[in-house]
């Protein structure tokens, strides 16, 4: 996993980037050997490298964690968080989660390390609405369904639609389409094993957690 982001910010021509992921993936590696020994467990944290960026994703991470009942909207296949300081030029400009957000007895997790490149579909899923809207920062993803497009459009939440789809380019497609006219979310009603899916996009944290919330409510 660190390999294929490592490889893919040393191409994108990032060198910054890449100079301060390579420091953040060794401090990482490096703090696991550390905490697994309990003589050294004090001196797990001290003194790493950290991004301010990939910081403030983490107080996001914890604020959208911590929304009473999440885990009710939650995907089969998981979440992701994904946040882009500033307008990306590729997915190697946007942080999030080598892992995902997952279900668990009692609430929700996450899981793997917060990086930039982190986040493949959902982080280019951001990429392409955030041509139509450079505002954009952030974009989550959550269950969809036919209610809960209607509910959220009746609550005055810019709604678009994609999908069912036939095949991969297809998603991609509809996906741009649907970015045109820059919704708050896109419902995808997935397709051939794909699981219906809603992006909800925000400028700032407290956009987010709201839109999060409206979510959680309507699912009941």
């Amino acid at each position: 996993m660190y390999k294929r982001q490592l490889v893919d910010l040393a191409t994108s021509g990032e060198y910054a980037r890449f100079v301060a992921t390579s420091y953040s993936v060794v401090n990482q590696l490096a703090a696991r050997a550390l905490c697994s020994r309990a003589d050294l467990k004090s001196l797990c944290y001290s003194g790493l490298l950290v991004d301010p960026d990939v910081e403030f994703y983490k107080s996001v991470l914890f604020r959208v964690l911590g929304i009473s009942g999440l885990a009710k909207v939650i995907p089969e296949v998981g979440s992701n968080l994904a946040y882009a300081p500033k307008p990306p030029a590729s997915t190697s400009d946007v942080v999030g989660l080598t892992g995902g957000i997952a279900r668990v007895a009692g609430g929700v997790t996450f899981y793997g390390e917060p990086m930039f490149g982190g986040s493949r579909h959902v982080a280019r899923v951001l990429l392409v609405a955030s041509k139509y809207n450079p505002k954009l920062r952030f974009c989550m993803n959550v269950k969809c369904s036919g209610f809960l497009e209607r509910a959220l459009v009746e609550s005055g939440v810019r709604v678009e639609s994609s999908g069912p789809h036939l095949s991969p380019e297809d998603f991609w497609t509809s996906i741009e389409e649907a970015a045109r006219n820059k919704p708050n979310i896109i419902c995808d009603y997935g397709g051939l094993g794909l699981e219906p899916v809603a992006y909800v996009f925000a400028i700032s944290p407290d956009e987010l957690v709201s839109l999060l919330e409206l979510v959680v409510r309507v699912w009941g």
